[in-house]
């Protein structure tokens, strides 16, 4: 998954979801996309800034698994500290903050081993919503937790199990522009959409008050809406959903409208598919331990793997343009 920052005076920014946390990298880096005429590393992009290292003080990270952003603030995640922090950027840092690094200001942190609300047992995936809300998924807890920016808890739903709304070692999470919720339930390969509303709609189903189960789709399996251990998801301004797995070393694209495009086939209801690729091997456009997948505003997919220690970019055309 990719969330945007707010338009810099460059061109635009852009934050990659766990993009960097291969083997457990413990440093964050935000990535500038920048326009023609522009000195950078390369023809694309500028490094801008990092922060962090190996421990538990604040701004330091132990086990770092996934990253998402709300335009000026980042959100991290620890599987072994089982914790949330959260930083602002800002050349100064406000009152009740401290500084990391320049530009970057330590806000607030929530989390500790354990299995209440707001407690984490190997905490995974992020997601954020268009309010600021932030979606947790616990390996170990097989649940997603919902908190608002500053950690105020608000709900939990899911136990252990392959019924609708249970989940087996739960991965990534993500949530679209109309704030439905899709969980990757890595050990019952699949993936799940939830919403929130009490009563829930005809159709649905309520999982706990407030949430409902809409749909799933996934079995076991390599055919076209199937996957093996699906891991991490990310989904773009367009709503087409990407899901990487770690089994079939693969990326499916899925188009998530009510009515399929011409091309694609629908996989249940809602829910379109598109296209996939990727086999596993070191070569480009094959993969070795798919760790997460992101997107930026022009569409463009940035697949990490651990296994190969590289982030390939993948773009749509055809045909496909020089270069590519």
């Amino acid at each position: 998954m990719i969330d945007l920052l707010p338009n810099s005076s460059i061109v635009s920014t852009l934050y990659l979801k766990r993009i960097l946390s291969l083997s457990f990298v413990v440093m964050i880096a935000i990535i500038f996309i920048v326009g023609p005429g522009v000195q950078t590393a390369n023809a694309n992009y500028a490094f801008f800034k990092k922060w962090g290292g190996f421990g538990t003080g604040d701004g330091q990270f132990n086990g770092i698994m996934d990253t998402v952003a709300d335009r000026s603030q980042v959100y991290t995640v620890e599987i072994s500290s089982n914790r949330i922090q959260k930083f602002l950027l800002a050349n100064s840092c406000p009152t009740g903050t401290t500084q990391v690094v320049a530009g970057v200001c330590f806000v607030t942190k929530w989390g500790q081993l354990g299995s209440g609300n707001g407690q984490f047992n190997q905490s995974k995936g992020l997601g954020i919503d268009r309010s600021g809300n932030i979606y947790v998924t616990e390996i170990n807890n097989n649940r997603v937790q919902m908190f608002k920016g500053d950690g105020t808890f608000i709900r939990t739903w899911g136990t252990q199990g392959s019924g609708n709304g249970q989940f087996q070692s739960p991965g990534d999470v993500a949530v679209d522009s109309r704030e439905n919720v899709y969980v990757a339930d890595t050990r019952n390969h699949r993936i799940q959409k939830f919403q929130f509303a009490n009563p829930c709609p005809t159709g649905t189903t309520q999982v706990v008050a407030g949430v409902c189960f809409v749909t799933k789709w996934g079995t076991q399996g390599t055919g076209d809406g199937q996957f093996q251990t699906p891991h991490t998801i990310a989904i773009d301004r367009q709503r087409n959903l990407y899901v990487g797995e770690w089994g079939s070393e693969r990326i499916q694209k899925f188009k998530l409208a009510d009515s399929c495009p011409t091309g694609t086939t629908q996989v249940v209801a809602g829910v379109c598919f598109v296209t996939k690729w990727g086999t596993p091997g070191t070569g480009d456009g094959q993969f070795k331990g798919i760790l997460g997948v992101a997107v930026d505003r022009d569409g463009n997919v940035y697949v990490s793997e651990r296994g190969n220690t590289r982030v390939q970019k993948f773009q749509f055309a055809n045909p496909c343009p020089t270069g590519t």
